[in-house]
């Protein structure tokens, strides 16, 4: 399964953490943005297991008004489950 979400306006940030927390020990989770409504994803980060938080910095170009992301599950014995999803400006 997957979840997405679409439509989080940057206001002119660029450069960005990512942090949330992953609950299920068996699962494997992967993280990916898309500038274009999703026409194209990149990955951010790949996680397998619990960690509190996970945490990962990535810049994106300039110019962009909003971004996408979508949390996808990548294998594993268990669902995902995550919590505290965190996406902030970093100077």
């Amino acid at each position: 399964g997957w979840l997405r979400v679409d439509g989080i306006k940057l206001h002119g940030a660029t450069s960005l953490k990512l942090s949330y927390n992953q609950l299920t020990a068996n699962s494997k989770l992967k993280v990916e943005y898309s500038l274009d409504d999703g026409a194209t994803w990149i990955e951010v980060i790949a996680t397998s297991g619990i960690g509190n938080p996970h945490d990962k910095k990535f810049t994106i170009e300039s110019g962009s008004e909003t971004i996408s992301l979508k949390f996808s599950e990548n294998s594993g014995t268990a669902h995902a489950c995550i919590d505290d999803i965190k996406l902030v400006e970093i100077q």
